[in-house]
């Protein structure tokens, strides 16, 4: 049984009120801060959480440099840590990078973006020291000797 124009015109409205219904609806300017004010608490709660894994990190570091190699799989286990801290470390940096550049994270973030700064910092020398401690170079053993010679 076919509808009536009526019967069809009205469906039509019914669907067009559904439709509009289902738009996206404008956003008070208050919406839009409150969205901005969340959005950068949630950006500070994952500097504040990455901030505590650098730590953890610091603080194994700080561990292995008291360890000592007693074998060759010691040696690869170190070795491949540095491989992990080494691309971990330039990963940092180019986040950092990128970070610095927004104007959100730069008003909003200014003092976990000094805290990620040092934490790159820190950890490029804990790669250095901790290369220098496993793997010296020649020049490095040639002058401990000299240095233990005199002492």
């Amino acid at each position: 049984m076919d509808m009536s124009v009526k019967e069809v015109v009205s469906d039509i409205i019914v669907n067009a009120k559904k439709g509009k219904a289902d738009l996206p609806k404008e956003i008070s300017a208050e919406e839009k801060v409150n969205n901005f004010l969340d959005a950068l608490i949630d950006i500070n709660k994952a500097f504040k959480k990455s901030n505590r894994s650098m730590n953890i990190i610091f603080n194994g570091l700080d561990k292995l440099s008291h360890a000592s190699i007693e074998n060759e799989d010691d040696e690869d286990q170190i070795n491949k840590l540095l491989r992990i801290l080494d691309r971990f470390y330039k990963d940092l940096s180019l986040s950092y990078s990128r970070y610095i550049k927004a104007e959100l994270l730069q008003k909003g973030s200014k003092s976990y973006l000094e805290d990620m700064q040092i934490h790159i910092r820190t950890l490029r020398e804990y790669i250095t020291d901790i290369r220098q401690l496993y793997f010296p170079s020649e020049e490095d053993k040639a002058l401990n000797s000299e240095l233990a010679a005199l002492i």
